[in-house]
């Protein structure tokens, strides 16, 4: 399936440290040096390839990917931060809900993390992403994994879904009509919207433990959505967020809610930090303790 040079090069990416990797790939010069390299000397970026993730809690597992533009799962340098979070905050017995998958890498490592006796839900509503999604856990052979083709938000219905130009990118979202131009080439297509108290107090789905959400800006419609969740399940949350007023706004809502954040980059747990720095942040939610008055 692959060429000498291909194998030989799977080999050496395989002996260098995850956190070396991560170190390296991230450089602004020497990140931009290794992915021309990796381009020109790996498959093809336009074909699905099954591969072997080489580093993290992955290690070994199988993904199928555009190496072209996905090369960093394979790497295991996909999100560190969050990669580390999850696998320390994730117990066996849990159950877990993936909101906003693409093609199932944390999908993947929840369902190794909360065990057999675990359970993950899935959310992906993109038709191609969700076939990828799961042919990768078929690929893995999950079977604690049910997947659903709904986009999380803060009403049950059907919504306009834009996908990426480039069907390599995750960056996919639910829009409004108003907000897209006539003129923007992305496609567009329909589909079904849950809010997640819906499906947990209304379709009987399991009360979730954690939560993973990444939602490509629609993060503050689906904790509008959960809010019973919030306030019965006391989840833990791992929410990304892509810009300053998304980030002030979901620690606003985590925080009425009684739960602590964190931004897992940085440590820093002060809101005011959001106007500074990256426009995406990693923010960790955690359940503050009842108080008892009495």
């Amino acid at each position: 399936m692959y060429s000498r040079k291909e194998q030989l090069l799977f080999a050496l990416i395989g002996l260098i440290p995850c956190r070396w990797r991560n170190l390296f790939y991230h450089l602004p010069g020497a990140g931009a040096v290794l992915r021309k390299f990796l381009n020109r000397n790996l498959p093809s970026g336009d074909r699905l390839t099954p591969v072997k993730i080489t580093a993290g809690p992955l290690k070994g597992f199988r993904i199928e990917i555009y190496f072209r533009n996905e090369k960093f799962f394979w790497l295991g340098t996909h999100e560190p931060a969050v990669q580390k979070a999850l696998t320390r905050l994730t117990r066996d017995g849990m159950t877990v809900y993936d909101v906003g998958t693409y093609i199932g890498f944390f999908t993947l490592l929840l369902s190794r993390a909360v065990g057999d006796s675990g359970r993950v839900i899935a959310l992906e509503p993109n038709p191609e992403t969700y076939r990828r999604l799961n042919r990768n856990l078929r690929l893995n052979h999950r079977e604690n994994v049910r997947t659903l083709m709904l986009a999380a938000a803060d009403k049950s219905g059907r919504e306009l879904f834009q996908t990426a130009k480039n069907e390599q990118s995750p960056e996919a979202h639910l829009v409004t009509s108003a907000s897209v131009p006539e003129s923007d080439p992305a496609p567009k297509l329909e589909v079904e919207t849950v809010a997640l108290d819906d499906l947990v107090f209304g379709r009987g789905f399991p009360r979730p433990d954690l939560l993973k959400i990444d939602v490509e800006e629609s993060e503050v419609r689906v904790l509008a959505g959960m809010k019973r969740i919030l306030a019965q399940c006391r989840p833990i949350i791992i929410c990304e967020t892509h810009n300053p007023d998304a980030s002030r706004r979901v620690t606003g809502m985590l925080q009425r809610h009684n739960y602590s954040i964190q931004d897992l980059e940085r440590n820093a747990s002060n809101p005011e930090f959001f106007d500074r720095g990256p426009e995406r942040r990693y923010l960790l939610a955690t359940p503050r303790p009842a108080v008892n008055y009495i």
